[in-house]
């Protein structure tokens, strides 16, 4: 009976272990691009109040905000080449909101994603998915949010990093946020505060 205990121990051990990749933490002055929308751009606060800038003000970081609003998984996979075409350690990725207001097909908007991925790794840059929440005006009128389920279901399958409610909170939230999608400068100060937690927990940043 022990020895069956063990081996159970250990089997779960080892699926959390595969759960959330470690990386190697990054360096002072490294290149991280935000590729996303309109919650990557900011909109709904005033200038520099966007997660992006957030970071850089608190991180020894070089970041680029290519967050651009409207934008589908289908754009970011259009323009990621010219996004990556300079220095990058490590991009974030933003996308998908957009995808499930307009009905895109999940199946296109995973392989979106899942090209984005593999475009960046050829170029030897890590990567790490930013989750979106699931559309749900009674969900969030009574804050509970979830993130979509595709993103987690992605970064098993891809092996990267996934910074989980970095959203989910805040768009639950009336005093955090500008509208129904998009938070207020509140509310992104508050989701960059989550993102940096889940960089902490990825191994990105060493304290």
């Amino acid at each position: 009976m022990k020895r069956l205990i063990c081996l159970f121990l250990a089997i779960f051990l080892l699926a959390c272990g595969q759960k959330a990749p470690a990386f190697p933490p990054l360096k002072t002055g490294a290149n991280i691009v935000f590729l996303g929308d309109s919650l990557t751009y900011g909109t709904g606060a005033g200038p520099e109040q966007d997660i992006p800038s957030l970071v850089a003000k608190e991180l020894p970081f070089q970041i680029q905000n290519a967050g651009i609003p409207g934008n589908t998984t289908e754009d970011g996979l259009n323009r990621i080449e010219e996004t990556l075409d300079h220095p990058v350690d490590l991009l974030i990725i933003g996308l998908g909101g957009n995808d499930f207001l307009r009905k895109v097909p999940l199946a296109t908007t995973k392989e979106n994603l899942k090209k984005m991925i593999r475009i960046a790794r050829a170029k030897g840059i890590k990567v790490m998915l930013m989750a979106i929440p699931q559309p749900s005006l009674g969900a969030a009128a009574f804050g509970t949010l979830s993130d979509h389920p595709v993103y987690e279901e992605i970064a098993e399958e891809e092996h990267v990093g996934l910074a989980k409610d970095v959203f989910t909170g805040v768009l639950s939230d009336n005093a955090t946020k500008s509208d129904q999608i998009h938070p207020n400068a509140k509310g992104y100060a508050l989701a960059k505060d989550q993102l940096i937690a889940e960089m902490r927990r990825l191994g990105l940043i060493k304290n």
